[in-house]
């Protein structure tokens, strides 16, 4: 009977203990740091500060205005209750293999990302929850319920516009799967016609200025120069091939080079959940990118319709990731569920060559970053900017 509810048992004790553990970093404790996230803070200060709102861009502004009017601990509560909802919902995996489903469901509740950011507001949790449950409605026999699938995929693009986007345009092109035959056909016949859009200088600039608001927040970060070059680069019809591929590793795999944190003292919290996630979806990722070289395993023949609407949304999700102007890890959160659950289309042999190669890269890069790349963090004592979520425990 407990097997029918593990999962949820370990959410439940993870964030727990997590809880416990920025209470003692709060608190001092012990020696932590790092201790929530600060995009979070971010979403407090949209609530807290008066400012020109976006109607479609604020929608979770107004949202987190609700919670904090019923108090900061909400926060804990709401997101613990959709994080359980997500750990329900997963069993849409089911149309891949029941073994997907628990490896959907172990990515969401070993992710410290939405452990940590359980406290406050917090989008990737959110989006996490609608898209599952938008799928889950999506895919049930009548037309009512698909309707309401569809309509919480609208609900996302007031949370973050181009993830409710590709949401609502992965529920839009199931006709053209049955076209195309193979998910992986039609990405790539998407993937060439942005490319050849792309090449126009009017629309290239464009598309290189739709988050070019985000680099404001990015201005903190070790690969902001890169950033800059990269965009620079994708604006071009030739270099715009080199800066696609080069984001697409950034993404995807060198998230594990980060510097590691896990010998620091204080030991930062947040920072070591990132290189902890960053090694659980390398080998994930990995199996995503083989399917291009394994298209027979996703074809109607041998998948169902279900599947390939879900590789089409994982794909796009991806690809919305790669061409943010940003280079973010963490906006490929929402879509780790559904990234997990496809290392089950591969066969066992492959799946173990992922696996063995991943473990050993992990291992690899941890040596040599435990060696000559350390990350050094300073215990926070003031206390004094605190965001409201924190405060009050």
């Amino acid at each position: 009977m407990l097997g029918k509810y593990k999962w949820y048992l370990i959410l439940l004790s993870l964030i727990a203990i997590t809880f416990a553990l920025q209470i003692s970093a709060k608190h001092q404790f012990l020696p932590l740091t790092n201790h929530f996230i600060p995009d979070s803070y971010a979403y407090e200060l949209r609530v807290l500060n008066e400012r020109e709102m976006d109607p479609l861009s604020d929608g979770f502004t107004n949202f987190n205005r609700l919670l904090y009017n019923l108090g900061p601990a909400s926060f804990l509560i709401f997101n613990t209750v959709i994080l359980l909802g997500s750990v329900y919902f997963c069993k849409l995996f089911d149309c891949i293999s029941p073994k997907s489903v628990s490896v959907a469901r172990f990515i969401i509740v070993f992710n410290p990302y939405l452990l940590i950011g359980a406290v406050g507001p917090n989008k990737e949790t959110v989006l996490i929850f609608l898209s599952l449950l938008s799928f889950y409605f999506y895919f049930q026999t009548l037309s009512y319920l698909k309707l309401i699938g569809f309509l919480i995929a609208i609900l996302a693009l007031f949370i973050r516009p181009v993830f409710g986007l590709v949401l609502a345009s992965s529920l839009l092109l199931l006709p053209f799967i049955y076209i195309f035959r193979n998910p992986i056909n039609l990405f790539l016949s998407i993937l060439c016609l942005y490319f050849a859009a792309n090449s126009i200088p009017v629309i290239s600039e464009f598309i290189a200025n739709t988050h070019g608001e985000e680099l404001e927040y990015f201005q903190g970060s070790n690969l902001l120069q890169l950033a800059l070059v990269l965009q620079l680069m994708s604006k071009s019809p030739i270099l715009q091939y080199p800066a696609f591929l080069a984001k697409t590793v950034l993404i995807l795999i060198t998230p594990i080079f980060r510097p590691n944190p896990l010998y620091s003292i204080p030991f930062a919290i947040l920072d070591a959940g990132y290189t902890l996630i960053a090694y659980l979806l390398l080998p994930f990722n990995l199996a995503l990118l083989f399917l291009f070289f394994q298209k027979k395993r996703t074809s109607l023949t041998y998948i169902n319709k279900h599947t390939q609407v879900l590789i089409i949304y994982s794909l796009l999700g991806v690809l919305s990731t790669i061409l943010n102007t940003n280079i973010s890890f963490r906006y490929i959160f929402p879509y780790s569920p559904f990234i997990v659950a496809f290392i089950y289309l591969h066969s066992t042999k492959w799946r173990n060559r992922i696996m063995i190669f991943s473990i050993s890269l992990i291992c690899l890069t941890f040596i040599l970053t435990s060696m000559f790349f350390r990350k050094d963090f300073e215990l926070d004592t003031s206390n004094s900017t605190l965001p409201q979520f924190i405060s009050w425990f």
